[in-house]
């Protein structure tokens, strides 16, 4: 599926100053967001709710960083896999959480969610223009509210940081 242009400029105009807020985008694209008591092994989920609306439910047991993240996958599986959730109701094999032979989402759609939701948070201007000001990882993760080992993780993909 592909985003719409709206929607491509409310994601871009919050991602101008870090840190990103994923919760705020969900609200203006008109998806509620919600934490939950969820099980242990699920990180959060989306849905569409039987009023037509889309849901995403984020594990209140997990912390400011991860459920940021989460937030933000679970936004790039809204912008990028509204087929399948229109399709099935609902989408939740996240984050590692068991797999489940049933579910229609694919390593690949992760992968997919994973990326946006880094970039998103993350984005590849704002990064480079910090690095190259102050080439700290923590730093940085500090600044954009997500964990060191995420910021890592980006900094590599950027071919920015190695080790």
């Amino acid at each position: 599926m592909m985003m719409r242009e709206t929607e491509i400029e409310i994601v871009r105009r919050h991602m101008s100053e870090p840190p990103v807020d994923p919760e705020r985008i969900l609200s203006e694209l008109g998806v509620r967001y919600m934490t939950a008591d969820l099980p242990e092994s699920e990180s959060g989920q989306i849905r569409r709710a039987k009023d037509g609306k889309y849901e995403v439910l984020v594990n209140a047991n997990e912390g400011p960083q991860r459920r940021r993240f989460t937030a933000a996958h679970e936004l790039a599986h809204f912008l990028l896999h509204r087929d399948l959730i229109d399709e099935h109701g609902h989408l939740d094999r996240l984050f590692g959480g068991a797999k489940n032979p049933s579910e229609p989402f694919s390593e690949a759609h992760e992968v997919q969610a994973n990326k946006l939701a880094a970039q998103i948070l993350m984005p590849k201007s704002r990064i480079t223009a910090l690095w190259q000001k102050d080439p700290d990882p923590e730093v940085m993760a500090r600044q954009f509210s997500v964990s060191p080992a995420a910021m890592k993780i980006r900094l590599k993909t950027l071919r920015l940081f190695d080790s």
